[in-house]
Order: C-alpha cells, then structure tokens, then sequence
C-alpha cells in the first residue's frame, strides 16, 4: 500500500502539462528545410542523371525516402519543438532546380545510352555494313588490327610476356575500334558513321522524351479545371465587387436615374458574366432577365 501511494506522488510530480514537455525540446536548427531540401534534391539528381547505368538506383531511392520520412516523423514528434508554420505558395526555387536536373538527365542518359553500351554500333553495322542485315560478322568489323612488327623498341614487351604470358604467336594483334589496319592507324570509315550515328541518337532521345513530358504535363494539369474555374471566378468577382464600389462612390443623380443605371450595371454584369463562363466552358448560356421593381 505504501508502495503504491508513493508510486501515485510520483505519477502527480511528473504530470506536467504536454506543452512544457514539448518546450523542453530542442529547437529546430536554423535553415533546418534548406538541407531537408538538398537531400532530396541530391538523391533525385544521381537517381535521374545515372538511372541508365544503375537501373535499380530508383527501387533504392524509394527504399530510401520511405525511411526517411519515419525517421523526420520521430524527430519532429519527440526530438523537436513545434516548427512555426509559414505561408509558402510552392517550394520556391527548388522547383526550378529540380526541372533544370531533369532535363540535364535527358541529355546525360542519352549520351551514356550512346557512348557506353554497343546498341548503336550493332544497329550501324546491320544497317550500313552486314550482307543480310544480321549481327554475322560483327565482332570481327569491330575489332582492328595492329601489327606487332610496328612496335616500338621501348614500348614492345618483353620476350616472357610477349610468348609465355600474351602468346604473340602471330604477326597481328587484334583490339576494339575502328581504325586502318596499317600505320598510322587513323580512324576509319565506319568509325565515322558509328559517331554520326551516335550524336544522332542523342538528339533524337532529348527531343522525343522533351515532347513526351510536355505532352504528359499538358494532358495532366497541374490544377484541375473545376478549381482553374473557381479561381476565375473568384477574379471576376473581385473586378466586378471593385466596379461596383466606384460606381457607388459617384455622385447620386436622383432615384430614377439611379434605378436605370443600376439596372444597366446589373445586366451588365449577367452578361459579361455569362460571356466569360461560355468562354471557359464553351457552353452556351440562356441570359435571363429579370424584373425590377419600381421604388
């Protein structure tokens, strides 16, 4: 029983309010969402520009963000004071920056997609180079030669690497690329057209994937047409609340011309009003009229 008693003077001492415990946290570091911000940005840049040389760096990213938010959720809650809210209407220039990022990593996976993987040299050869447009014979058009006998002294290597370990047993060697197999071993034809074809291959990718996310953008607005509507309306409601205030700010002429002017900017209003919902909507609108009785 005494046990217990002491248990509950325990309880009531550290029964303090949920707001000084919340202010016995610590406060939030300064420029705390610039470097929350940078993570995230960070991580999007190497997971969009290097996607094409890493293909599952995507899954780990969303591994990544899914921790992530647990562990701001834990800080938030029990490591931090309550932030102080601020009106913001987007994320300012991060926006801009990760749009920058994004259309940098169109152009950066199309040149790793073209200078580091044999997809364009196949697709040259079987166009341009092979008898019955298959890959017969590829290995061998990629491959040059090098006489062994054009080595220099110094750079030749050595008798127990030339025969025991290389097994230079022929006059030629044979190396990947696309050169003349004589001195001085410039670039050959095909090496051009595989270039060509490669830069090519790059400005084709950028544009088709451009047109691709604009036509996804415009297809799928960023604000839904029902709220783009009521944000006009809102507008017009505005202008036509500020035209009414000046109009009544006016000298009054006398009650009858009072009663026709303000019949006058009624209609007007309905019209004009339903001129501007028949352009939005592109649907035609019954003006009504309505009667005014006389003061």
């Amino acid at each position: 029983m005494k046990w217990w008693k002491l248990r509950q003077a325990h309880k009531e001492i550290l029964d303090i309010p949920q707001w000084e415990e919340d202010y016995k946290l610590s406060p939030l570091p300064e420029h705390y969402m610039f470097w929350e911000y940078l993570e995230v940005v960070l991580q999007f840049g190497f997971v969009t520009m290097f996607v094409a040389a890493f293909p599952i760096a995507p899954l780990f990213a969303l591994l990544n963000c899914a921790m992530e938010i647990r562990v701001d959720a834990i800080n938030f809650v029990c490591q931090f004071r309550r932030p102080i809210a601020d009106r913001a209407q987007d994320i300012g220039a991060w926006y801009r920056i990760m749009e920058s990022i994004a259309n940098l990593s169109v152009l950066v996976n199309a040149f790793v997609i073209a200078f580091t993987s044999d997809f364009i040299p196949r697709l040259v050869y079987r166009s341009s180079y092979s008898a019955d447009g298959s890959l017969v014979g590829y290995v061998n058009s990629s491959l040059s030669y090098f006489n062994v006998s054009d080595w220099k002294k110094d750079e030749k290597p050595g008798e127990q690497y030339a025969y025991q370990v290389l097994n230079y047993s022929m006059p030629y060697c044979r190396y990947p690329g696309y050169r003349i197999p004589q001195k001085p071993y410039s670039e050959n034809k095909q090496y051009w057209h595989v270039i060509a074809a490669r830069l090519a291959f790059v400005f084709v990718f950028q544009y088709v994937v451009y047109s691709i996310t604009k036509f996804v953008a415009w297809l799928v607005p960023d604000r839904p047409k029902l709220l783009e509507l009521k944000i006009r309306r809102e507008e017009f409601l505005a202008k036509e609340a500020l035209l009414q205030r000046e109009v009544s700010s006016e000298i009054d002429p006398g009650p009858v011309f009072f009663i026709q002017d303000n019949q006058r900017l009624t209609e007007r209003k309905m019209e004009s009003f339903a001129t501007y919902l028949g352009n939005i909507l592109a649907v035609p609108f019954i003006h009504n009229h309505y009667s005014y009785s006389k003061l």
